[in-house]
């Protein structure tokens, strides 16, 4: 093999090393408040115009995907990715895939997150699933900073729709107690992007859909303040994008 073109192929299988995607369980060891069930993940296809996109249901092993941004164009800062989809389905690929490839185009390291779905079936309290997944992690990345190359004070969280809303409860309820943890590393994000989020839950101005999927049909007013992310102090760079969800 010609010795330039063999440095050039090296080259470029390195690269690809550097920056290759890794999915990984996002919790260790037991998932809190995970209820032994038969159900499993669905994984099926949709289409939006001509476009077909994937989508996930049922999500019970909840998971991480790194896209590392190449040392060539590294930023240091990271990015979160909560995919939206009613908190019915996971739209992973158009709301969390390819926005993460786009942002490692621009230096930007990303981790796209399949958080759990909520579902009375598989676990105990359905309304704090996605929260748990969304804190932890947050927590992880911070945690695994220096091997991705980020700073941990450069890490923030994006999400869209009802992962916009997830997104949003994580900026305002980054500190709560929603299972054990190393209190040493924050779930706080150091900024926010949110896609045409659903962020309260006030009648009228909510996605309906959804809110019940969240809490249920009839939800506590405790419960309803609780999550209009709205009514909490916001976190400094908390940025809303698009028009907000509303009925529906």
């Amino acid at each position: 093999m010609n010795p330039k073109i063999y440095f050039l192929f090296f080259l470029l299988i390195n690269t690809t090393l550097l920056t290759a995607q890794e999915e990984f369980p996002l919790w260790e060891n037991e998932i809190p408040g995970q209820l032994v069930s038969a159900e499993v993940e669905e994984y099926a296809t949709g289409a939006i115009g001509t476009n077909e996109f994937l989508r996930i249901h049922q999500v019970t092993e909840p998971s991480l995907k790194a896209y590392p941004a190449s040392k060539e164009n590294a930023t240091g800062a990271a990015v979160l990715i909560c995919p939206g989809g009613g908190y019915k389905i996971l739209a992973i690929d158009h709301e969390g895939y390819q926005i993460a490839e786009w942002l490692n185009s621009i230096g930007i390291s990303a981790f796209v997150l399949k958080y759990r779905l909520p579902d009375d079936r598989i676990m105990k309290d359905k309304s704090i699933g996605p929260l748990q997944d969304a804190q932890k992690a947050l927590r992880t990345i911070r945690k695994n900073a220096e091997k991705w190359g980020i700073h941990p004070d450069k890490i923030g969280v994006m999400g869209f729709s009802a992962g916009g809303h997830l997104a949003a409860s994580l900026s305002v309820h980054y500190d709560a107690t929603v299972y054990e943890h190393d209190k040493t590393i924050s779930a706080r994000p150091d900024f926010s992007i949110l896609l045409y989020p659903v962020v309260s839950f006030q009648n009228n101005i909510t996605h309906k859909g959804s809110k019940n999927n969240l809490l249920g049909e009839n939800p506590t007013g405790k419960e309803v303040a609780y999550f209009s992310n709205e009514l909490h102090e916001l976190i400094a760079g908390f940025v809303l994008l698009a028009k907000l969800h509303s009925t529906g």
